[in-house]
């Protein structure tokens, strides 16, 4: 099988996850996707759950912020809120390394995390981008009662926001996270298999988790 087809059942199987858990749930029902790129991903859960969902998504590259409103035209009735920011542990700006080559994705690796081992990631030219606290947002977005599921590709700043989201408690508003984790392509000291068991540990006790590629 292919990598993209590898790809497309992981995306189908994470849907049909999210579909079947959200239907015990009567209250309010969300995904919010971080990290949407060219909404590929996001589209397949527009697709495949329930009308009454409402999208939230985060995205660093401010080059892809119409895509907001080509998903608004093309999906009239559903509701969403998508906007370029990244998703971190405090409000404010942040540096953004880009990818100078990808795949799939548009300028898919870049990240706000220094020491990637890529050699496709211009450290030498920092962006200026807009950040989130993801855990403070979850805690003023959400109540305990709602359904959120909560796909995550932020190319290694997922260790700082989901490990700030498990001290904060707003991981516990998480029904389903969906993550794919980098601590491999990083030479940076901080990200090491070590931290990346712990939160393993950690998130498995606290919702259930889904873990891509």
């Amino acid at each position: 099988m292919s990598q993209l087809s590898n790809e497309a059942k992981e995306i189908a199987d994470a849907v049909a996850a999210v579909a079947a858990s959200a239907r015990t749930h009567s209250g309010r029902r969300a995904f919010v996707d971080c990290g949407f790129n060219t909404c590929r991903v996001l589209e397949a859960f527009v697709e495949g759950l329930a009308e009454d969902f409402v999208f939230y998504g985060f995205e660093v590259q401010a080059e892809l912020a119409a895509l907001a409103e080509t998903m608004r035209a093309k999906y009239p009735a559903r509701i969403f809120d998508l906007c370029c920011a990244a998703v971190g542990i405090a409000d404010g700006t942040v540096a953004s390394y880009e990818a100078t080559s990808w795949g799939v994705n548009f300028k898919g690796g870049t990240t706000t995390v220094p020491g990637k081992r890529s050699m496709g990631i211009d450290y030498e030219n920092p962006r200026t981008v807009r950040s989130i606290d993801f855990s403070a947002w979850l805690s003023r977005t959400f109540a305990p009662e709602d359904f959120v599921a909560v796909k995550m590709d932020v190319e290694g700043a997922e260790y700082d926001v989901l490990e700030k989201a498990i001290a904060d408690e707003t991981i516990d508003i998480v029904d389903i996270l969906i993550v794919e984790f980098h601590w491999h392509r990083f030479r940076n000291r901080s990200i090491n298999r070590a931290r990346h068991q712990a939160l393993l540990d950690a998130l498995q006790t606290r919702t259930r988790l889904i873990r891509w590629h």
